[in-house]
């Protein structure tokens, strides 16, 4: 009986701390322009030995939103990733490159 009673204690605190919803956990990331930005920039910055923030890069960016790399003055396209994709590449990628 006690053994019922702990594991219900355990299961219902971790579902409260882990069964946030994408809003609870990313909400102040969209909430202005700057907030974008500094989210974009945490996500994209790390060493190459942190693990990727897909949920939250996902989340803070339109689904078909397209990020396009330019050169230092700004006049040549270096790369285009459209967010469409990255699923897939969820799949595919769980660290970051250096």
């Amino acid at each position: 009986m006690e053994k019922t009673i702990l594991f219900t204690l355990v299961f219902l605190a971790c579902s409260s701390i882990f069964g946030q919803s994408l809003d609870e956990k990313y909400g102040e990331d969209v909430k202005s322009l700057d907030a974008i930005i500094a989210a974009y920039y945490e996500v994209i910055s790390g060493s190459s030995t942190d693990p990727w923030e897909f949920e939250r890069d996902q989340y803070i960016h339109s689904k078909n939103a397209v990020i396009t790399g330019l050169d230092e003055k700004l006049n040549r396209i270096l790369w285009k990733q459209n967010t469409s994709h990255w699923p897939y590449h969820q799949n595919q990628i769980s660290t970051r490159k250096s």
